[in-house]
């Protein structure tokens, strides 16, 4: 039998706890009839010995055991029954909230994943919160700076970003020259600087990756010999491609 309530589908479920209802009711319609024959018979008060003297009690007594007994039968039927269903819409819910959990915590780690891809893909740019921080420091350096900064060719972000940081020394008071060049047998990603000897590098190195400047490669300063222009630059900023996302641990 319990094989059986497992095996029923829930509609057959709902449809036997139904019977059971039905059946339960009428076994109480018959306690209540055995009754009233009671009641009749005691009021007519038949003979010992007749039919309905014999008879009618015993029918009666019937009428109300077997009622009872069939209340109680169709009662736990349609009890367990009704536990079946309800711990199959336990199962359920239980299920379908792990589901939505599941979703959830899938949908988050998309979430992490696509915000990781957009941050390897964003362009850089200067903190604005950080760019007054070094505005201040680039004013109080006691050497007069004329910087050369130069991108990428072909490279708009590079571009967009070296504007950026030329934009800042500008903002200082320096003197900034630029344009477009490129490195020629190597990739070179990232920036890079390098200083003339009367420049003090590693403070102004300090201050421009502490307001969010990294610089992936500082060269010796005798580099800057190599620099050209009238008057010649002292400071030299190469503005080198992204490093490629799928090169970035």
């Amino acid at each position: 039998m319990i094989s059986k309530i497992a095996a029923a589908t829930n509609d057959e479920l709902n449809h036997s706890v139904e019977c059971c209802e039905r059946l339960a009711e009428f076994s109480g319609i018959a306690v209540v009839i055995g009754l009233i024959i009671e009641i009749v018979l005691a009021y007519r008060h038949a003979p010992s010995e007749s039919v309905e003297g014999i008879w009618g009690p015993v029918v009666a007594d019937s009428l109300v055991a077997i009622g009872v007994a069939a209340e109680i039968l169709f009662s736990r039927m349609g009890s367990v029954r009704q536990r079946e269903i309800q711990k199959r819409s336990d199962t359920a819910v239980a299920d379908a909230n792990e589901r939505a959990q599941q979703a959830g915590k899938d949908a988050a780690e998309a979430r992490e994943r696509a915000a990781k891809i957009e941050q390897l893909n964003a362009w850089r740019r200067v903190p604005k919160e950080k760019r007054a921080e070094l505005v201040a420091f680039l004013k109080e350096m006691d050497v007069l700076v004329r910087l050369l900064i130069e991108y990428q060719n072909g490279d708009s972000e590079a571009f967009a970003y070296a504007s950026e940081i030329a934009n800042v020394f500008k903002e200082a008071g320096i003197e900034v020259r630029g344009g477009p060049n490129s490195y020629i047998g190597i990739p070179v990603f990232g920036l890079h600087i390098t200083g003339a000897s009367e420049i003090n590098m590693p403070p102004l190195v300090k201050a421009l990756e502490d307001a969010g400047i990294p610089f992936g490669g500082v060269r010796d300063p005798s580099a800057a010999a190599t620099l050209r222009g009238d008057p010649k630059p002292n400071l030299y900023i190469f503005v080198a491609p992204r490093m490629p996302p799928e090169l970035t641990s």
